[in-house]
């Protein structure tokens, strides 16, 4: 099975998890790196089956960025 990578940038008040996955059931898998965009915003990187990842795509879940 194919993985994406997908970040995330949305703000977490303390203790909050690093992210919200949509889709339960699907795997995510935590990487532990963090990248900072040009903005300086902190993402975090995650893995993803990139079936999921397309779906998302498709449906303007997600975003394309360039790196």
């Amino acid at each position: 099975m194919a993985l994406a990578v997908i970040c995330n940038d949305a703000p977490r008040g303390p203790g909050a998890r690093v992210t919200r996955w949509f889709c339960p059931g699907v795997p995510m898998h935590v990487t532990g790196e963090q990248v900072v965009g040009e903005d300086g915003r902190v993402w975090h990187v995650f893995l993803v089956p990139a079936a999921a990842a397309l779906l998302a795509l498709e449906r303007g879940l997600v975003t394309c960025i360039k790196e």
